[in-house]
């Protein structure tokens, strides 16, 4: 140590320097101080560190009243382990040249109190102040925390709007007139440091910034309410927000590919409409548009669904554990359900795409805000494409769909309210100029909804569905030998359901389901009225299926919820219809008919039948 007894020529320089200066301390070194000091006095723990590390500490020993010191350090810098150790002592310290400590009580310094004292950075020698117009600060900038040095970080004045940037091994060199300047130091994922610097000279000084820290408030994460039985298990629900956040393909974000990211769905493959579940097949998955059934639910070899993601609420798939109320597919089932369209004001929306552009309004459609709708519709344009392929085979195929959907809806009172939901579609596309394929859904529903009372409500459901299918055969540009091949699915049912609350923990589904199948298997016709193509039909296919169903759903104590559940399915396959009989053991052929059976108009060709049992339960275990 140096008393500053024997050195009364540089006290005279450090009061100087310190009280017109105001100079403290420079908060972060390179120093870094390590060791146990137990009951160690102040004045051996700065002998302890003048032989270990050569810092020269400089005071006045009447300002010093001797006290212990009980810490331990590691790795801690300098200027750290003096503010832990001196502000209880009402002293205060300047550091420069990185190994010169000056100690002084806090009463000497201008700016310093007890509560808060500013840090300043010295680099020269304060004997030399005021020699130098010119001065250069170089040094590095090193992560506080590894030690290492950080290339491309910021140093900045903002006053004088000069800076630097370090070099690959964390180094920089500044230039700056002499005087106080506030440097800002920054570095990418790094908390910025402000560091306020007396540059009386040329010199080094290092910075070290540490990662940066956010804090955050704390965070709830809260479930989305679903109505949903409590016994229920394998269901996916989708909401519209979450569609919107879907990726985007081709610009458009699509329905069907949000549900194949689900576990236990699995896409059918490229170019492919359809889902797999479990290993089912796509004709498996019964997929329902506000209740009416789609039997292809894809446009543009699978590459878009059928459903304008605009207009969807809310898409909810059942993979197992069917409910009663649903059947008609063996694997899954799929709801997809249309927004309802505001009450405010008329809205439009929408999107352009590289090969299909969409749009999409609603709004309120009385002053009363009581009838609402939803639009919207769909077109593609992907034929330009095609075309700037060279190969002429594609260049000349031919790929497009439109598809146009809506809701009206109309709110009678809190407990009563009328939906009604129209869709229609067009796809089109030829690979090849041998033949063009063209099909489109056109979709109905009407669903009406009575609360009866607080305990018992009651839906109304009618949908009709009709799939059709047109292959157009151009035998090589000959239209004497080219046709039409037609075919369709025409659907509709009748569903009525009552939910019935009798307890809080008590919920009952009854319901009955009625379904027209009205199949045309295939019609070939002529392409021109000069052709060799006879008209050619096969027989349509007339079916009806019904269903009742009765679920119950009870808690027989509390965490234990059991759902007992039955439906009973009935189809019937009728005339007319003539089958033939074919002799026994042989290959069917003309030369092979026995007999025949004729069915006439409603005679009933064959039944199929049977209960559906469903059982569910649910036990909480506790957290």
């Amino acid at each position: 140590m140096y008393s500053l007894n024997f050195k009364s020529c540089l006290l005279g320089i450090i009061f100087v320097f310190v009280l017109s200066e105001s100079v403290i301390s420079q908060e972060n070194l390179t120093t870094k101080i390590t060791g146990n000091f137990n009951n160690t006095s102040i004045f051996s723990f700065f002998d302890t560190l003048e032989n270990k590390y050569g810092i020269k500490f400089f005071y006045k020993e009447s300002w010093i009243k001797s006290f212990n010191i009980n810490e331990s350090f590691n790795e801690t810098p300098l200027a750290d382990v003096l503010e832990e150790i001196f502000p209880v002592q009402n002293l205060s310290y300047g550091i420069f040249q990185q190994k010169t400590v000056f100690i002084f009580p806090k009463s000497y310094d201008s700016r310093a109190s007890l509560e808060k004292t500013e840090h300043i950075i010295v680099i020269g020698d304060p004997v030399n102040k005021g020699k130098y117009k010119n001065a250069t600060i170089t040094g590095s900038v090193l992560d506080g925390k590894t030690g290492e040095p950080l290339p491309g970080a910021i140093v900045y004045n903002h006053k004088l709007d000069k800076g630097t940037i370090t070099n690959k091994n964390g180094k920089f060199s500044l230039d700056l007139p002499p005087g106080e300047h506030d440097l800002t130091i920054t570095y990418m994922g790094f908390q910025p440091l402000e560091r306020k610097i007396d540059l009386i000279e040329s010199g080094t000084t290092n910075f070290e910034i540490f990662e940066e820290i956010h804090n955050i408030s704390e965070v709830t994460i809260y479930g989305d309410a679903f109505n949903s039985s409590k016994t229920q298990m394998s269901i996916v629900k989708i909401d519209s927000k979450t569609i919107n956040n879907m990726p985007l393909l081709l610009g458009e974000r699509d329905v069907l590919k949000s549900v194949v990211m689900m576990p236990g769905i699995q896409t059918t493959g490229e170019l492919a409409s359809g889902f797999n579940v479990r290993g089912s097949n796509p004709d498996q998955n019964l997929i329902l548009l506000n209740g009416a059934p789609v039997f292809n639910p894809s446009h543009l070899f699978g590459f878009f669904s059928m459903i304008n993601p605009d207009l969807v609420e809310d898409v909810t798939v059942y993979k197992g554990g069917m409910p009663a109320n649903l059947g008609e597919r063996a694997a899954s089932v799929m709801k997809v359900d249309l927004k309802d369209g505001n009450k405010e004001t008329i809205k439009v929306y929408g999107g352009l795409g590289i090969i299909n552009s969409r749009i999409a309004l609603d709004g309120p459609l009385s002053k009363n805000k009581k009838l609402t709708f939803i639009a919207g519709g769909r077109v593609a344009y992907s034929d330009w494409v095609l075309k700037q392929i060279p190969d002429q085979n594609i260049s000349n195929s031919v790929t497009n769909f439109s598809d146009l959907s809506g809701k009206i809806s109309y709110k009678f009172n809190n407990n009563n309210w009328l939906d009604i939901m129209g869709y229609r579609s067009n796809d089109k596309f030829s690979t090849s100029s041998q033949s063009i394929n063209s099909y489109g859904n056109t979709l109905l529903n009407l669903r009406f909804h009575n609360k009866y009372s607080e305990t018992l409500n009651g839906e109304l459901n009618l949908s009709y569905s009709n799939y059709a299918f047109r292959l157009t055969d151009l035998a090589d540009g000959k239209k004497f030998e080219s046709y039409y091949l037609d075919d369709y699915v025409h659907y509709n049912s009748l569903k009525y359901h009552f939910i019935w609350h009798p307890h809080p923990n008590h919920i009952i589904h009854l319901g009955i389901n009625a379904i027209y199948y009205l199949n045309n298997p295939g019609v070939v016709t002529p392409y021109a009225q000069l052709s060799v193509i006879a008209t050619e039909k096969l027989d349509k296919e007339n079916a009806f299926e019904s269903a009742v169903y009765l679920s119950d759903e009870f808690s027989i104590f509390p965490g234990f919820t059991l759902n007992l559940g039955l439906r009973y399915s009935h189809f019937s396959l009728f005339g007319p219809k003539t089958i033939l009989l074919y002799e026994k053991g042989k290959e069917k052929s003309t030369e092979t008919i026995v007999d025949s059976l004729v069915f006439n108009t409603g005679d009933i060709i064959k039944n199929y039948q049977g209960p559906e049992l469903r059982v569910s339960l649910n036990l909480e275990t506790g957290n």
